[in-house]
């Protein structure tokens, strides 16, 4: 009767080596063709396990997890391949590997996709805050310029306005001058008719003259050159008539009435200038020469040599005249 084998010395069937598989001292045999690693129990059930040789132990430490706990086994017998955890094939650990690897890739880009997802909801929120700032800066600056030109404006017509005030500012000051003139005048002009009122109570003119038109006159009786008759009228402190001053014909009406002749104060200049030895000392005497008259209510011009009655001009004494005042014109 043949002694049936044991399962851990039983040789391998041939079913197993024609399928492919290899077997050597203390290694696994596994399908070369499979490359996905069977199930633990499929594994225990078709790798027979070498016996130990004699005198040594079990090769459990190359098979068993060092974290499991194990029995201790009988020299000579291979540990039940179900009670041992089985050694892993290097095809499995790195199909395993790959498949980690592809797991933390697909991790890894879902997370890169998530990243990529919100930098590009990001920037695009980025382009349009940047778009509405572009928006808001071009709105600024036409803005700007508009006000620009405004103050432009402004400061040109502020600084026309400023021009013009300057010229005024002048133009006042110019008055203002006038105006001071022209007071100074009208002062000394009421004051000149005040004295002229009070001259009509009190004698503002020297005796035998009269006063007419603010001036006090004197009309000769006698008769002179007109020479004479200027230097009659510069010993009395007076001028001969200065018509220049009145308009035509503006002497007194009772002159015109006397129908005589009067020299007044203007001479042409058609002669010459002479020395004349008179009392003892030279004065100049012009030859040859026309002078002014009043001659029946019109101005004549006659020989200087000519003799005639004159007229002698000169201002008022209103010193008297504010001394004796009445009391109406008297001022505070």
């Amino acid at each position: 009767m043949a002694r049936p084998h044991s399962a851990a010395g039983s040789q391998p069937a041939p079913a197993a080596a024609a399928a492919g598989g290899r077997r050597g001292p203390g290694r696994l045999l596994l399908p070369l063709s499979s490359n996905v690693s069977p199930p633990l129990a499929t594994i225990g059930a078709s790798i027979p396990f070498p016996l130990a040789p004699p005198g040594q132990s079990p090769p459990t430490a190359r098979y068993s997890d060092p974290t499991v706990p194990h029995k201790s086994h009988a020299p000579g017998r291979a540990p039940c391949p179900c009670l041992s955890s089985p050694a892993l094939s290097p095809d499995w650990q790195v199909s395993r590997s790959l498949q980690d690897a592809s797991r933390q890739h697909t991790t890894e880009q879902g997370r890169l996709s998530q990243a990529l997802r919100s930098q590009e909801q990001s920037r695009e929120q980025t382009q349009l805050e940047l778009s509405r700032a572009r928006g808001e800066l071009q709105r600024l600056w036409h803005e700007y310029n508009i006000t620009q030109m405004e103050l432009e404006k402004r400061n040109s017509e502020l600084k026309r306005r400023n021009s013009e005030l300057g010229h005024t500012l002048e133009e006042l000051a110019v008055l203002q001058e006038e105006m001071q003139v022209v007071q100074g005048r009208l002062n000394t002009s009421e004051s000149t008719v005040s004295s002229l009122r009070a001259c009509v109570n009190t004698d503002c003119c020297p005796a035998g003259w009269v006063l007419y038109k603010s001036k006090c006159l004197y009309i000769s009786v006698t008769k002179k050159t007109w020479q004479q008759s200027w230097e009659n009228c510069e010993n009395q402190s007076a001028d001969l008539l200065v018509q220049d001053k009145w308009p035509p014909l503006t002497v007194p009406h009772f002159v015109h009435e006397s129908n005589a002749t009067y020299w007044i104060g203007r001479r042409f200049s058609y002669g010459h200038w002479r020395p004349v030895r008179t009392d003892g000392k030279y004065h100049w005497k012009y030859y040859n020469s026309e002078c002014w008259s009043v001659v029946n209510w019109e101005m004549w011009s006659l020989s200087c040599d000519n003799t005639f009655r004159w007229i002698c001009e000169k201002s008022p004494d209103l010193s008297s005249a504010s001394e004796t005042r009445p009391p109406f014109l008297a001022k505070d």
